[in-house]
């Protein structure tokens, strides 16, 4: 380890050495005096040879990354055992939704989620298989279309006026018990951090 440390000094003090001689033909100063601009301009080079490298891993991380996220739809339609192209097959989660907007909004988000925090995060730290992550968005795209599958028998209208109206009544009479309880005159007498507080208190009491 030394002994490689040592000859890639070597090596860096060599290459300023022969940029100072070559500096001299156009700067007219000694080779010494030239030294300091070779050894800015060696390092700079280097700067820009790292930033170079790190932008080439960044987007080959960002494309596998990519391939990985996407790959839960093609193993999503693997399973439904079609000899058919992947590219030809209907998405599984079609006849779920019935409404691509959301389909496509569903994707976006759950690719986001995919990449940002299980793949960028932790696993791309593990392994470089993207079988993991193609699983989990496949399972997020079955519980999603079974969800968007249910909620197709759900009555709004009876939703909408009697059990959110039954919720609302709720929050009201606990509002209206949490106030009598605190006292008004307390409450008006509260900045708005201290009723908040207060009110907190009292429904935790409540239970």
């Amino acid at each position: 380890m030394n002994e490689a440390i040592a000859k890639r000094c070597a090596a860096f003090a060599a290459c300023t050495l022969l940029l100072a001689i070559l500096l001299t033909y156009g700067v007219p100063n000694s080779v010494i005096l030239n030294i300091p601009l070779a050894l800015a301009l060696l390092l700079a080079s280097f700067g820009l040879y790292y930033q170079h490298e790190e932008a080439l891993r960044v987007q080959a991380t960002a494309l596998q990354a990519a391939a990985c996220v996407n790959k839960g739809d093609a193993s999503g339609r693997k399973k439904r055992g079609s000899n058919t192209p992947a590219s030809a097959q209907p998405h599984p989660l079609e006849p779920a939704i019935g409404s691509q907007v959301v389909q496509f909004a569903w994707e976006k988000l759950c690719g986001s989620i995919i990449q940002q925090f299980l793949y960028d995060i932790w696993w791309q730290q593990l392994s470089p298989d993207c079988e993991f992550p193609a699983e989990i968005r496949a399972i997020l795209n079955q519980a999603f279309g079974q969800a968007c599958a249910r909620a197709r028998h759900v009555d709004i209208q009876t939703l909408a006026i009697r059990d959110v109206c039954d919720v609302i009544e709720e929050g009201l009479d606990l509002y209206r018990t949490a106030r009598d309880a605190i006292g008004a005159e307390s409450l008006a007498a509260m900045p708005a951090a201290a009723r908040d507080r207060a009110f907190h208190a009292e429904l935790r009491a409540m239970g």
